[in-house]
């Protein structure tokens, strides 16, 4: 993406980014950890969080039954799912056989603390689904549709060029309120010409970019400042 493009996908969410300096703030409750459980059942329509990532390549939260309408429009080919199974209902299993879909399963460890650390492994194998075409159309979820699934497009984004304010907007957008400083730490450090050159096959070593923060931290919210 051209730096143009990416101005304008920041200019359009600029309501997620704040100027007040995240020294500022006091980071905790919502705003760093929240339930990895799915989002609340719906009654039927799009599956929650839903976007287009590029051209048959989408990503959302968690599907329900009520959703399968919604993925059969898709005419989906893949299903990439970053989580366990734990949260897989028998209509979904069945939906998943009748149409032939390649369900695929690579658990993403969460950061939910400091000491987590996704290995790289795990994320070549993910980034190699989304970066093979034959897979599409595909869909990669999570629970939520925020975070695991937010780290793994921030990653594929990095590797087509975009810059880490356009991709941490873009993680912002559908992570609002529920975002995760580590998270962004994570797509900041991310090496994407190293993950690369693992991707292309070589046998080197994978380090993570030292770096800082690209966007503040957006203000507190009236809970966390009445909570203080």
């Amino acid at each position: 993406m051209d730096l143009e493009n990416q101005q304008k996908i920041i200019s359009c969410h600029g309501h997620l980014i704040a100027s007040r300096p995240s020294t500022q703030i006091k980071v905790k409750g919502d705003m760093t950890v929240d339930d990895s459980g799915p989002p609340s059942p719906n009654n039927g329509g799009p599956v929650k969080n839903f976007g287009e990532v590029a051209p048959r390549f989408y990503r959302s939260s968690f599907p329900y039954a009520g959703n399968l309408d919604h993925l059969k429009s898709l005419g989906l080919k893949t299903i990439l799912t970053l989580v366990n199974d734990k949260n897989e209902s028998p209509e979904f299993t069945k939906f998943v056989n009748d149409n032939g879909i390649n369900n695929i399963r690579i658990e993403v460890p969460a950061h939910k603390s400091p000491e987590v650390v996704i290995p790289i492994d795990i994320i070549t194998r993910v980034l190699k689904i989304m970066l093979d075409k034959s897979n599409y159309p595909l869909l990669v979820h999570c629970n939520k549709g925020k975070h695991r699934t937010g780290c793994m497009v921030a990653c594929y984004r990095k590797l087509h060029g975009w810059s880490n304010a356009a991709i941490i907007t873009e993680y912002r957008r559908y992570a609002v309120e529920k975002f995760r400083p580590l998270d962004e730490a994570f797509i900041s450090s991310f090496n994407a010409p190293v993950a690369n050159q693992i991707l292309k096959g070589d046998k080197v070593q994978y380090f993570p970019l030292d770096v800082k923060p690209i966007l503040p931290t957006p203000p507190p919210s009236e809970k966390e400042i009445e909570d203080e």
